[in-house]
């Protein structure tokens, strides 16, 4: 019994796909573990209404940054030849370069108008620095995907313990200094700025051989062949992103930037633990089921032991949250957060089946199915804002709207697991088909 029980573990430590998600764990851990030790440092420096102008910064850098390769960063992974793949990359950073400018002129004239519709005037002096997080989000979206291709799963890592590290190094010590109306948004952008340089300068020193082979020919080539993922993928990450910052905005104009900053910080702390796990998980599933999709193998047994595997973490990461989250704020962050303690209980089921959805979304751009995923998730991200729209409007306490959130967030997931399932289950058994076909024969 013990010589099986040891080959099953010897075996399972022998996958590829297992080193990989061990790689990228052990990173992602490292790196989670630093904000997770300054949080109740942070939360003691920086008030409410501070970590409610970062999200609503970060919300307003989402809407843009969707849009900021057009996707095509999301093909690199699918091209056969590195050239092609490459020729992507390529791509992908001028279209950054064009939204980034975009994204300035915007800025620069409605910033008084976006204020005025947000019902706050206290962030508008941080305007200026959303193309720089544009430009930011696109590159490093860009070479997260190429590195993946490549399987430099140890580059990733040091990329996220070096954003990690940064940021929270940078705003304790703004913090210290006193300088805490801009702490927290100067200290995110110095961890985005250090580690994309990082992750960039790696790319270009290895890639060197390939620039030869970028032409606008081959460019042009390579978007018209992936000419879905601006005209679907695009747009359905970019109605996720205005349904995620809706929330921000709609939360900013009914309940006030102190509600946004329990919720932001909230949300930023609940999703670290999931992020350890569900980031090295979503960026080695993708690349492994890119490759038996593209030899004609079943991904439908990989994907349902994932959920699985990745139910049974989520309980153990969400369920403390959900019991005692009002204590464990108090405790650990001070009275100051007790009613973010009550968020984090009310909305950790959401964040418990989008822990287990998150990876599956891959399978809609890996099976070619962009079109059918996007008009899934129109009806929900219309939705989610109309009915907290309508709940602001009602004067409804805001500890309720987040309950209402979370409930429509669960039902959307659950049934997005089902399409994405009934998807794969159905290759599977074509697969299974042709296969005996060929014995008959």
């Amino acid at each position: 019994m013990e010589l099986n029980r040891f080959n099953f573990i010897s075996k399972h430590l022998k996958s590829e796909f297992l080193r990989n998600v061990l790689t990228l764990f052990s990173g992602a851990m490292i790196a989670q573990v630093i904000p997770f030790i300054a949080a109740p440092v942070l939360a003691r420096m920086y008030m409410p209404e501070q970590f409610g102008e970062l999200g609503v910064i970060l919300s307003i850098t989402g809407i843009f940054g969707i849009i900021s390769t057009f996707q095509y960063e999301a093909a690199i992974m699918l091209p056969k030849d590195d050239e092609d793949a490459f020729s992507l990359l390529s791509l992908s950073m001028l279209i950054t370069i064009a939204i980034s400018v975009l994204s300035y002129i915007v800025t620069s004239l409605f910033s008084n108008t976006i204020a005025s519709m947000l019902g706050t005037d206290s962030f508008k002096k941080w305007m200026f620095i959303i193309p720089a997080f544009v430009f930011l989000t696109g590159t490093y979206n860009s070479l997260n995907i190429w590195a993946s291709r490549k399987k430099q799963f140890k580059r990733l890592a040091v990329r996220q313990f070096t954003q990690s590290s940064v940021q929270a190094g940078a705003k304790l010590v703004l913090g210290w200094l006193k300088y805490l109306n801009g702490g927290l948004i100067l200290g995110t952008i110095a961890g985005q700025v250090t580690s994309t340089g990082v992750l960039a300068g790696m790319t270009v020193k290895d890639g060197r051989g390939l620039f030869k082979s970028v032409t606008l020919q081959r460019m042009k080539a390579n978007a018209i062949r992936y000419q879905n993922f601006p005209k679907y993928t695009m747009w359905q990450g970019f109605i996720d992103l205005f349904s995620t910052g809706s929330i921000i905005f709609i939360l900013t104009y009914f309940y006030g930037m102190k509600v946004v900053g329990y919720y932001s910080f909230t949300i930023g702390l609940l999703q670290k633990p999931s992020q350890m796990i569900g980031t090295a998980v979503s960026q080695v599933f993708y690349q492994n089921a890119s490759s038996k999709v593209a030899r004609n193998e079943s991904i439908h047994e990989n994907t349902r032991r994932l959920i699985k595997n990745l139910a049974f973490v989520g309980v153990f990461i969400y369920t403390p949250f959900f019991l005692g989250g009002y204590y464990i704020f108090n405790f650990v962050f001070s009275s100051k957060w007790n009613e973010a303690g009550l968020i984090a209980q009310i909305i950790s089921p959401w964040l418990f089946f989008s822990f287990i959805g998150a990876p599956l979304a891959n399978i809609a751009v890996i099976k070619d199915k962009q079109k059918q995923f996007l008009f899934i998730t129109i009806g929900m991200n219309l939705m989610l804002p109309t009915v907290l729209f309508a709940v602001g409007k009602l004067h409804v306490n805001d500890l309720i709207a987040f309950g209402i959130i979370s409930l429509l967030n669960v039902g959307y997931v659950l049934f997005l697991i089902g399409w994405i399932m009934r998807l794969i289950k159905n290759d599977s058994n074509t697969l299974a088909n042709e296969s005996e076909q060929k014995i008959e024969v």
